[in-house]
C-alpha cells in the first residue's frame, strides 16, 4: 500500500501544481505549455512541429476548443463569401424593402412579398377586412403559416403568414370583426 502511495503522491502534486498555476492551455498568455516565454520566434531556420518559421500556429487544434489560424481562414472566407453573396443579391435601392411592388420583389430571389388584409376601421360595415393586398417586400426567411395582425400606428393588417412587413409589429386582433368588406 505505501508503495502506490509514495508513487501517486508526486503525480497528485504535479497535477495540483499544473490547476493551482491558473494556466488553462490557451495562446493568449505568455507562457507556452512548459511555463516558458513565448516570444514567437522559432530561433532559426528549425520550426517546430505545429508551427511554421515565424512562430506562428499552422492550424492545428490544441484541444482547448479555440479556434486556430487555419479555422479561423477558413471561417472568414465563409463570412467574405456570404457578404459577397448577400450584395449581389441586393437591389439597386440597398434592400427588401425599397421594392415597391409585388412582382419586383418575388423577382428577388433574396426577397419575399408580405401579403395582406387592412382593417377597414370607419364607415359603413366596419370593422372589417379588406381585400388582400402587397403590403411590402422582406428578406427572405421562414415565416410560420398562420394568420397574424401587424400594426404601424393607425394601419393595422391580418397577415397571412408570420412575418410581417418593415416598421411594423405584431398587435392583438380588433375585439369585432365584420367579416370581409363588401
Amino acid at each position: 500500500m505505501r508503495m502506490i502511495w509514495t508513487r501517486s503522491l508526486p503525480l497528485a502534486a504535479a497535477l495540483a501544481l499544473t490547476f493551482a498555476c491558473g494556466d488553462d492551455g490557451g495562446e493568449d498568455g505568455s507562457n507556452d505549455d512548459f511555463g516558458t516565454p513565448d516570444t514567437g520566434d522559432t530561433g532559426g531556420d528549425e520550426a517546430e512541429a505545429g508551427t511554421t518559421e515565424g512562430g506562428t500556429d499552422a492550424g492545428t487544434d490544441d484541444g482547448t476548443g479555440d479556434t486556430t489560424d487555419a479555422e479561423a481562414d477558413t471561417q472568414a472566407d465563409a463570412e467574405a463569401e456570404a457578404e459577397a453573396d448577400a450584395e449581389e443579391g441586393e437591389t439597386a435601392g440597398g434592400g427588401c424593402a425599397d421594392l415597391d411592388s409585388e412582382e419586383a420583389c418575388n423577382a428577388d430571389a433574396n426577397c419575399q412579398s408580405v401579403l395582406g388584409s387592412k382593417l377597414k376601421t370607419n364607415g359603413a360595415n366596419a370593422p372589417c377586412l379588406q381585400e388582400v393586398d402587397f403590403i411590402g417586400c422582406i428578406d427572405a426567411q421562414g415565416c410560420g403559416d398562420a394568420l397574424t395582425w401587424f400594426c404601424n400606428g393607425n394601419q393595422i393588417y391580418e397577415v397571412l403568414d408570420t412575418c410581417g412587413p418593415e416598421g411594423f409589429e405584431m398587435c392583438e386582433p380588433p375585439r369585432e370583426l365584420n367579416g370581409a368588406c363588401p
